[in-house]
């Protein structure tokens, strides 16, 4: 006998239901059947459950066995198992996994690699290792444009002999811009720096070997900058008309107040007004100043304009060229050494001067000749005033014996006579040996030397 498994009725063998509740009666043989059979039934049977179940919630009518007829139910329900991941699948998963992760540490690098503090320590490594090419990386200017190599060195020569403790004050840590678009971004910014000079025409600086733009301000003075504080080494070169030349040294630039820093280099180059000392014994129009192949033209008063800028210290030499009775002469090269530059002119070619130099040598060898003979005659070059002056110097009682060792005659006391018959005028001093004795007597040993010196006028 068999009873209903919700009301617990009999049931009646023919009936598929219970007629008292209308729960569906599952033989054995049909659960046992095949599955495809046994999971059509088993819908079935859910949607006649849910359908009685309706029909009770209508009626009121309620039942404790409900919730075992709902397990019996779900016991038929089978369960639909997952399928695995393909290989493919698995791969993406994998690299999108992979790629969180690297994302992930990434960003916490950046955030610790772009950091201040971090920008500071390599700032620190960078000045430790007097390394150029990781400082331009992580310093920039206030503008914030990056620092170059040449101010890499120059700063990094700052830090090495002053102690990068020692500059702290022309440097400071800021953030500047984004990395990747993303992080915060620092780097250290220096203070500008400047350096003026007396602006000259075709003079110019670099610094490190750099040549930086430069300015000209009101004051008549070229100003270079901003760059970054350092230790350079700045070269003046002068490229003019009348030459070329330059000069080293080297200059800190470390002002905390970025005060214009005055470059001291003491270049040999200036402007310069030529004077011709000895122009009264020269026709003015007749003569000029000659500089390469120009020609200066003197005033009345034997100056120049002024013109330059002229190289000094031996660089630059100039001539004076005169025109005179006997002819043109060229003066030797004479180099300019100041602003005010005074020189002579040579009145006499140097083949005149050499025959000068000779008949004042002849002079002094008949000089010792006519004290020694006691007459004037052995005197060949000297007019009659001079010989009569020569015969009040003889000595009528002593005998006299001499020689001569040296004359000494100053160029640039040349002048000229030219109110009657062209001549000149010079200071010369003769230097003798001499002795005065008797006639029978043999001289006495030389003394130490004698000197004459006088005016000599030759035409």
């Amino acid at each position: 006998m068999n009873f209903c498994p919700n009301c617990g009725s009999e049931l009646e063998k023919t009936k598929k239901f219970c007629v008292h509740c209308g729960t569906p009666i599952v033989e054995e043989k049909e659960i046992q059947g095949s599955t495809n059979h046994v999971e059509k039934i088993e819908e079935i049977e859910i949607h006649e459950v849910e359908t009685t179940s309706e029909i009770k919630e209508k009626e009121g009518i309620h039942s404790k066995k409900d919730t075992r007829v709902s397990k019996t139910e779900q016991r038929h329900i089978p369960n639909k198992s997952k399928k695995p991941l393909s290989k493919k699948k698995k791969i993406v998963w994998g690299l999108l996994a992979g790629l969180v992760i690297c994302v992930i540490g990434f960003s916490i690098w950046a955030k610790s690699y772009e950091s201040a503090e971090s920008v500071h320590k390599r700032f620190e490594t960078a000045i430790d290792k007097q390394d150029e090419k990781a400082l331009t990386k992580l310093v920039v200017h206030e503008d914030g444009t990056s620092m170059k190599d040449f101010e890499a060195k120059a700063f990094l020569q700052l830090a090495k002999r002053d102690g990068l403790k020692n500059i702290k004050s022309l440097y400071t840590t800021v953030q500047k811009g984004k990395f990747i678009g993303i992080f915060d971004a620092h780097k250290i910014k220096v203070m500008n720096q400047f350096a003026t000079y007396d602006i000259m025409e075709g003079l110019h600086f670099t610094f490190n070997g750099v040549k930086l733009t430069e300015k000209i301000t009101e004051n008549e003075t070229i100003v270079y900058g901003p760059f970054a504080p350092g230790v350079y080494q700045v070269e003046a070169i002068f490229t003019g008309k009348y030459g070329e030349t330059s000069k080293k040294a080297t200059i800190t630039f470390a002002d905390e107040e970025q005060n214009d820093t005055v470059m001291d280099i003491d270049l040999p180059i200036s402007l310069v007004t030529f004077f011709v000392n000895n122009y009264e014994e020269l026709d003015t129009d007749q003569a000029y100043i000659l500089i390469n192949d120009e020609k200066l033209p003197l005033d009345e008063a034997g100056e120049t304009k002024e013109i330059g800028p002229l190289l000094l210290e031996g660089d630059q030499k100039v001539k004076v060229v005169v025109t005179m009775p006997w002819g043109e002469v060229t003066s030797e090269p004479i180099v300019v050494t100041n602003p005010y530059m005074g020189i002579y002119a040579n009145l006499l070619t140097d083949e005149q001067y050499k025959g000068v130099l000779d008949v004042l040598k002849d002079f002094g060898e008949q000089y010792v000749q006519v004290l020694a003979d006691k007459s004037t005659k052995p005197l060949t070059v000297a007019n009659k005033a001079v010989k009569e002056d020569l015969t009040d110097e003889i000595s009528n009682s002593d005998f006299y014996s001499g020689k001569l060792n040296t004359i000494k005659v100053d160029r640039q006391s040349i002048s000229t006579n030219q109110s009657d018959k062209a001549s000149i005028l010079l200071y010369a001093e003769y230097g003798f040996e001499e002795a005065y004795h008797e006639l029978t007597g043999k001289p006495e040993a030389f003394g130490n030397d004698e000197t004459m010196d006088n005016w000599f006028i030759l035409q």
